[in-house]
Parts: structure tokens; sequence; C-alpha cells
């Protein structure tokens, strides 16, 4: 029989998919697709914060002022190329991104707006790009 520990990560996948289906139902209407892309970061968020409310049960302190800072640099990171990608959408008409030729374009778009979120994050100082090129040199080695 699994413990409580188990449970966490259970609760945590079945309140991100409640969350998501039910965001789903009601953003797709009025939002169009761009609804379930929401409805996905507003499950994932819940996601998180079950797992960390857990985590924090079980470990005690987890140093949330260092936390709400990256996380603050992540969010204006993330801002940046939300408004990158908004200004695509504007820049580029829907009837491009079809097909062949829309799939490559929307490849490129992925990337650009990947190094742009990069970059962005690395400006503002936040934790996680050094440390995911630190997680990838050391897999090299």
């Amino acid at each position: 029989m699994a413990g409580p520990r188990a449970l966490s990560p259970v609760a945590a996948a079945l309140a991100d998919a409640i969350v998501f289906v039910t965001l789903c139902v009601a953003l797709t209407g009025p939002l169009g697709l761009p609804g379930i892309g929401l409805a996905a970061s507003a499950a994932a968020a819940v996601n998180v914060i079950v797992l960390v409310v857990a985590l924090r049960r079980r470990e005690g302190r987890l140093h949330g002022r260092a936390m709400a800072s990256s996380f603050g640099r992540i969010a204006l990171a993330a801002t940046v190329m939300g408004a990158f990608l908004a200004a695509f959408l504007k820049w580029v008409p829907e009837q491009r991104i079809a097909g062949w030729p829309g799939a490559g374009i929307l490849a490129a778009t992925i990337v650009a707006a990947t190094v742009l979120y990069g970059f962005a994050a690395h400006l503002l100082g936040a934790p996680e790009p050094a440390e995911l090129r630190q997680v990838a040199r050391k897999r090299r080695q």
C-alpha cells in the first residue's frame, strides 16, 4: 500500500488534471486554442503548488524568498517571450503557419522564443540557466 509520501504526487496530478479540464472547457470558447495553453500553464502551476506544500511539510524551510525572487525573474523572462510570440502572431498571418512550410516557420519561432527566454532569464539574473548549463556539463563528463 502506498504511504503518504507517494500520495502527494498523485494528489498533485489529480489537481492538475481537474484544473486543466475545467479551464479548457471554460477558456477554449472565449480564447480559442490559446485557452488550452493557458489552461495547461495554470494546471501546471497548481501541480507545483501542491507539491511545494507537500515538500514544505516534509522538509521544513524551503528558502521561500530566494524561490520567489527566482520565480519573479523567470516570470519576467516568460513575459518577454510571450510578448515576442504575440508580436509574431500579429506579424505573421495565421494562414502562413499551415502545411510543411508552416511547420518550418513554427519550429523556427519556437527555437527563437526559447533562445530569447534563455537570454532574458540570464540577463535578469535567474539562477536556472546557469544551473542548466552546469547539469549539461556534468552529463557530458
